[in-house]
């Protein structure tokens, strides 16, 4: 899947839709620019998204599971790079061990997901984001059982 602005491109390429906990995902995050661009980072993350029905509204809570920096800050230059990533997806045990800390919180907050139930609701995602003048990102939706 492609996002651009125009100036920049992000295009992840996943080796494969589906994984299963505790299995490594590999792939490709494809970085095109039209120009010479300034950036504090590219980076891949592997994000889940959980949706509690509520009464009256849903809650979406997204969480970065795990993270990594593809490249550091740097004059990136046209017309871009490909960037091979692996990023390994932690045992379901572990999954219901995770801790969230919320928005700048150094206390945890409580577990992310609290049973197998939230774990298997949970929506995946791999992100990869550009920190330059703004922030660009995108999302590709990968399935994990």
């Amino acid at each position: 899947m492609v996002f651009g602005t125009g100036e920049v491109e992000i295009r992840i390429k996943p080796e494969k839709k589906s994984y299963a906990f505790g299995e490594t995902v590999r792939g490709i995050v494809s970085l095109k620019l039209k120009k010479e661009k300034k950036a504090k980072m590219l980076t891949v993350l592997l994000m889940s998204e959980y949706v509690s029905e509520g009464v009256f509204s849903d809650t979406s809570n997204q969480t970065y599971v795990v993270h990594r920096k593809l490249d550091s800050e740097k004059n990136y230059v046209a017309p871009g790079k490909d960037y091979n990533f692996e990023l390994k997806i932690p045992e379901k045990k572990e999954m219901l061990e995770l801790k969230s800390y919320g928005s700048g919180k150094k206390e945890a907050q409580g577990k992310i997901f609290e049973n197998e139930k939230m774990l298997a609701k949970a929506n995946w995602f791999l992100v990869a984001s550009f920190e330059a003048d703004k922030i660009k990102t995108k999302l590709e939706p990968i399935k994990i059982k």
